[in-house]
């Protein structure tokens, strides 16, 4: 993902005993923020065309 975004959205930790490990930098916080918000507005957009979807068959046709 560092190399996608071309600057780090990970940030590896370094451990001791329990061994290292990696956490999100401040970017990719704002990357993980962006992504939920855009996750939001598609559910929002898609959802009078998926209630389409879920409604009983008109019988007429």
């Amino acid at each position: 993902m560092n190399k996608g975004f071309g600057r780090p959205v990970i940030e590896a930790q370094v451990g001791g005993k329990a061994g290292g490990g990696a956490r999100l930098s401040a970017f990719g916080t704002d990357v993980v923020a962006h992504y939920r918000a855009i996750e939001r507005a598609a559910e929002k957009a898609a959802a009078p065309f998926l209630a389409r979807l879920t409604q009983p068959a008109d019988p007429a046709g």
